[in-house]
């Protein structure tokens, strides 16, 4: 390896414990659940051996968790304001990708176009209402998407504090749903603004809340999700269905299976709704979709991927030891 030793020995500290100090954390645990000693340091150090405990959590440590490691260090070395402005920054760059996915499975327009829009075109022609982030127009169908980056407190995920998992519903879910329904009713008016991104209104709308952090997705939780919304007023006629909790590796999915097969996320989303997996994570309905077919990953992200091992291979002496598997072909 062509890396320094002294950088190796960072990496282990950060991600790495030895089985004592990994012994002594999990004591500490309130609850014998609980597995934030693995989450954060998913490497067993032994001697000089390292020991994987779990993949899913390493790749969520090195990938996602990065955001905590930065998060922690500007608040410690440069106070509150530096970690709200990473926060800040950290929000617009995971908003700046769904809106970039989301347009990319928008249907194609005559000319260079494609169906899709944002909160500043709906802040065009609806000036005054809390717009969402982004839609898109299908013809009949619209989706309404609002991306949010929150995740739910270590009381909600390690403790199972009933009271701390609804504040973090009303500040992930609810309130971003709010924008949506808000937004869908502009949409409904009779005639729409001249300046509006639909020309008609739509037969269906979807609304979706695109979730870059953690929440659960689940049969309770959503059967209080639609509790707390029907409440409010915003129960699903028909034209607006029902809401829809997606994380970005979903969204990614959809993505796939989009170039992949040609599945529309208006598609997927009606199909799932009358699928026996309706009342459970929209992820348990694509691997139903998928069926252990090889979809690959989305064509951007392929790419992405391919040359960030071309780096890393290069970091560590071995260029050409390691290529992403080729996606099967785009629907034609």
């Amino acid at each position: 390896m062509t890396i320094p030793r002294a950088d190796v020995e960072t990496f282990l500290g950060l991600f790495s414990s030895t089985p004592a100090t990994l012994a002594e954390e999990l004591r500490q645990c309130p609850q014998p659940w609980q597995m934030r000693p693995l989450q954060a340091r998913p490497l067993l150090r032994l001697g000089d051996e390292v020991l994987v405990l779990d993949e899913r959590y390493l790749v969520e440590r090195v990938t996602r968790g990065l955001y905590w490691l930065v998060h922690d260090h500007e608040k410690a070395v440069h106070g509150e304001h530096a970690r709200g402005s990473w926060t800040q920054v950290w929000s617009e760059m995971v908003e700046t990708r769904v809106e970039d996915q989301l347009r990319q499975m928008a249907p194609s327009l005559f000319g260079s176009g494609r169906a899709f829009f944002t909160e500043e075109d709906l802040q065009a022609a609806f000036p005054r209402t809390r717009n969402c982030d982004a839609g898109i127009d299908f013809g009949g169908d619209v989706v309404l998407a609002e991306v949010v980056s929150g995740t739910v407190k270590v009381q909600t995920r390690e403790l199972a504090d009933v009271g701390s998992f609804v504040e973090d519903a009303e500040r992930i879910v609810l309130g971003k749903a709010r924008q949506l329904y808000a937004t869908a009713a502009c949409l409904l008016r009779r005639p729409q603004p001249q300046s509006s991104p639909v020309k008609v209104p739509p037969s269906r709308i979807f609304p979706i809340v695109v979730i870059s952090g953690q929440f659960p997705v689940n049969p309770l939780t959503i059967r209080y999700i639609n509790e707390q919304l029907t409440v409010e007023g915003h129960r699903p006629d028909g034209t607006v269905q029902p809401l829809t909790v997606l994380d970005l590796e979903e969204l990614e999915g959809c993505q796939a299976l989009l170039q992949r097969k040609g599945r529309t996320l208006p598609q997927l989303l009606d199909a799932w709704r009358h699928s026996t997996y309706r009342d459970a994570a929209f992820r348990h309905y694509l691997a139903h979709e998928i069926d252990g077919q090889e979809l690959g990953r989305p064509d951007d992200v392929h790419a992405a991927l391919t040359e960030s091992f071309e780096v890393i291979q290069q970091l560590l002496g071995t260029p050409g030891a390691w290529t992403p598997p080729k996606s099967p072909p785009d629907r034609t």
